[in-house]
């Protein structure tokens, strides 16, 4: 499917808007009508024919692309004279980011479940080296507390 940037043509008078309106229903692609803003949105391969219409018939029409970028998709989002084609183009660029945060925010959880996992394993590590030495520890005090018994009772203090 050919991309092309649609203009918007929002007319001055209800005369320019009628006029450019009867034109551009007879074109052979996407036309949006909005009366009540007297703004018509068409397809951007028509851009040129429609630009000598107007010039033709000396219409009062402000005319403006519809870009779409990243900064200014709310913005086209709440515009009211917008046609269906750039609002399916939004809908698939909010999915496309969507899907790509998803894949980043798996990406962060796998690496801080794989942390996770290391620093469980040190701290088993440590809590068990810990314990061998504990354990240790209190073999050596009770062997001392013996050695004291047995110093004890072979020099009396008394």
């Amino acid at each position: 499917m050919e991309q092309t940037t649609p203009y918007r043509y929002e007319a001055k008078n209800d005369g320019s808007y009628n006029e450019l309106a009867a034109y551009a229903t007879r074109l052979m692609g996407n036309v949006s009508l909005f009366p009540e803003l007297r703004t018509i949105v068409i397809d951007g391969r028509f851009a040129k024919d429609v630009g000598k219409f107007i010039d033709k018939e000396g219409l009062d029409v402000f005319i403006s692309a519809i870009e779409i970028n990243d900064e200014n998709l709310a913005t086209l989002i709440h515009t009211e004279a917008i046609d269906t084609a750039t609002l399916r183009s939004i809908i698939d660029r909010l999915i496309e980011q969507s899907n790509s945060m998803a894949e980043k925010h798996n990406s962060i959880m796998a690496d801080i479940i794989a942390t996770d996992e290391s620093v469980k394993k040190d701290r088993d590590y440590y809590h068990e080296l810990y314990l061998k030495y504990a354990n240790k520890n209190d073999r050596i005090k009770e062997q001392i507390r013996a050695i004291g018994t047995l110093v004890d009772s072979i020099f009396p203090k008394e």
